[in-house]
């Protein structure tokens, strides 16, 4: 038995060669079919199957009380169900918010907003009258909440001011909704006096043209506010500062996680902004009251925001130019006592954003910091394999590591770079169940590995929620995480059912508007989809039974609209294959041919009867690098210009015989005169 045991650890790889071993895996499972990793989700979540059946009662259980909750609803949730984005009126109110605050031409902003208040007027519904009703109903419920808070303020006492708390928020939740719709009541009647955009290019005059000096201001000047009313509900403040100031008042604010805005650098200008915000916004959160790391507001970091080139093909300068910016950060992040996430991006960038987490982690400096952390997403099909990385990574450094779990948030994107690489599959699932199954098996792989990660569950999900409570081993340290305006419904659900929650911490954007606008037409798409638990939560429309249904149970439903990559222009052809960006191996072998090719010298020069000369030897330099030879080459005579110019006037086609007799003529014009006589 002992020469078993012995046999056994031989044979087990070290440390190093392990995690090795599982970037590998990492790599292999990136493309993946997507009927095997389902098939492996599946037997992982087979021997938890009744506390899944429990997590199902008790989701079910907070989506009733939510939807019997008269108070107003969120702003930035009640907006997206006002204005759902598979309507018209919700796209153009998205292009009007992506759009507007970056449209300093008056003419322009007016036109557009013109075209966008038409669609948001139009429809199959009336979405104007609904806006008035909504409005006036939502009013009443504040009022109403306001009215339940005084009536109770005397027995309520005694509670720390929880009860009037939630009043005040039940009232500017209330102002809010009703100023959002009252205003677009407004402006979609106002609107009508606007011109209509392509009778006015057209250069007709109208009624409409009188009205439009004195009407397109006031529109114009109403909805810039109201888009920045919008971002507001998404971010929680221009600066570090002023977001903790607004956290000092908000209960909901007070643990937070921010991010800066960073959404990826164009210029080396860029990346140094970012990083002296990344480096400010650490230094304030510095100031905050003594604690432990994760009691404390921490900082998300992106990390396309801090290096222009951010991508594999550029792996060299990435090492060279983002590792110690990193570094810096991390150690300015465990000096004050604060954790640093290392946010997700795209597929193509996770095998770069692994080395320099490990990068990160490896550094002697910050090894007793519990701080260090970075996100993986649900929806990508290796992402067990990717935690299973971060714990025997925290395990070789003999640190504690941080991940915050989250769904995933360039589903769009991923599927639509996929199909034009003609790849051999999709990197994330196709069919929500899977996303949130996978969600499932990571959070038994992040409990697995307790002892050294620190696990941050972001979702909105009531089942999702309710697993995870029913999945967590007992004395479990870890926290649940929403983006700030969305899910405080859900939360506040789940709080009134189990007063002794984890901590919730918000996710929370900070920066101005005009940075605000690609991460707040992400968050809308990611969360404002048909799909989207948060679309369905308090649609009354959508059966409980549906909204918290056991993601394991419709695993079988795949998504037969999204077509494979190679399949995309089926039955005509089959896709062309193209590379996978993402696959360090793939690129390697790709950039072995380019590096064989290269030492190959080319030769150029005139194509004379279908063969280039040989006599090439004016050097060719490459036009990317000028210090480099290519090849040889050299331009046309003008011996050998002109007897091609003449065999074109007569219409021969020259050999290559004909060719150097007729170029020894022309050397030689003594020889060139007699061959002209005899030929006449």
């Amino acid at each position: 038995m002992a020469g078993s045991n012995a046999a056994e650890r031989i044979s087990t790889p070290p440390d190093e060669e392990l995690l090795r071993v599982i970037r590998e895996a990492i790599s292999a499972a990136t493309l993946r079919p997507e009927a095997d990793a389902i098939s492996e989700l599946r037997a992982a979540l087979g021997p938890v199957e009744r506390k899944l059946a429990l997590a199902k009662i008790r989701a079910t259980h907070w989506v009733e009380v939510a939807r019997a909750d008269k108070r107003a609803r969120p702003f930035a949730e009640s907006m997206m169900e006002q204005f759902p984005l598979d309507s018209a009126q919700g796209r153009a109110l998205m292009s009007l918010a992506e759009a507007l605050l970056r449209t300093p031409d008056p003419a322009r902003a007016d036109q557009l907003i013109a075209e966008r208040l038409t669609e948001v007027r139009g429809g199959g519904r009336n979405p104007i009258s609904q806006a008035v009703a909504g409005a006036l109903h939502d009013a009443g419920r504040g009022g109403a909440a306001v009215g339940a808070g005084v009536a109770t303020g005397a027995g309520a006492a005694g509670r720390d001011g929880a009860a009037g708390g939630a009043s005040r928020a039940a009232t500017d939740r209330a102002n809010d909704n009703w100023l959002l719709r009252a205003g677009f009541t407004l402006l979609g009647g106002i609107s009508r006096l606007l011109p209509n955009v392509a009778n006015e290019l057209a250069g007709e005059f109208t009624a409409a043209s009188v009205a439009k000096p004195v009407v397109a201001p006031v529109v114009r000047a109403t909805l810039r506010r109201a888009m920045r009313m919008l971002g507001e509900a998404f971010i929680v403040g221009e600066t570090i500062d002023s977001a903790l100031e607004r956290g000092k008042s908000n209960a909901a604010l007070a643990l937070c996680s921010f991010d800066v805005l960073g959404e990826g650098a164009r210029t080396e200008v860029d990346a140094q902004r970012y990083f002296d915000s990344y480096a400010a916004a650490i230094e304030a959160l510095g100031h905050q009251p003594p604690g432990t790391v994760h009691s404390r507001s921490s900082i998300s970091v992106k990390l396309s925001a801090l290096e222009p080139r951010y991508t594999l093909l550029q792996s060299g300068r990435v090492a060279r130019v983002l590792i110690p910016r990193m570094l810096e950060l991390a150690r300015k992040a465990a000096a004050v006592g604060i954790g640093m996430t290392i946010d997700a991006e795209e597929a193509d960038r996770l095998e770069l954003s692994l080395d320099i987490i490990e990068a990160l982690a490896r550094d002697e400096k910050t090894v007793r910091w519990d701080g260090l952390g970075l996100a993986v997403q649900a929806y990508g099909r290796r992402a067990p394999f990717v935690i299973d990385w971060v714990a025997r990574l925290a395990r070789v450094t003999g640190r504690r590591m941080t991940t915050r779990l989250v769904k995933g948030a360039y589903w769009d994107s991923e599927i639509k770079r996929a199909q034009e690489r003609g790849l051999s599959s999709f990197p994330v699932y196709t069919s929500k169940s899977a996303t949130d199954a996978s969600y499932l098996v990571c959070a038994q792989r992040l409990f697995a590995n307790n002892d050294v990660i620190y696990s941050q569950f972001a979702t909105h999900n009531a089942f999702s929620v309710a697993a995870v409570l029913e999945m967590a081993p007992t004395n479990a340290q870890y926290e649940f995480q929403r983006l700030h305006g969305m899910g405080e419904l859900v939360f506040e659900a789940v709080r009134a059912d189990i007063p002794r929650l984890r901590p919730v911490r918000a996710y929370a954007p900070v920066g101005t508007h005009e940075d605000l606008l690609p991460y707040l037409v992400r968050r809308l798409l990611e969360n404002g989809a048909n799909t989207s638990f948060v679309h369905q939560f308090l649609n009354p429309q959508v059966p409980v039974e549906q909204v918290v249904r056991d993601p394991v149970s419709a695993l079988n439903e795949s998504n037969s609209k999204i077509r494979e990559p190679q399949a995309l222009y089926a039955p005509e052809r089959r896709n062309s294959d193209g590379p996978d960006w993402g696959d360090p191996a793939e690129l390697t072998v790709l950039k072995n041919e380019l590096e064989k090719r290269a030492r190959q010298m080319y030769a150029g020069g005139p194509i004379i009867s279908g063969k280039t000369v040989r006599d090439a030897a004016v050097p060719v330099h490459s036009p990317s690098n000028f210090l480099e030879i290519v090849g040889t080459s050299r331009d046309a005579t003008a011996d050998e210009i002109e007897i091609l110019r003449r065999l074109k006037i007569k219409g021969r086609t020259p050999t290559r015989m004909y060719y150097y007799r007729e170029l020894q003529n022309l050397r030689d014009p003594l020889n060139f005169r007699k061959s002209t006589v005899a030929k006449a």
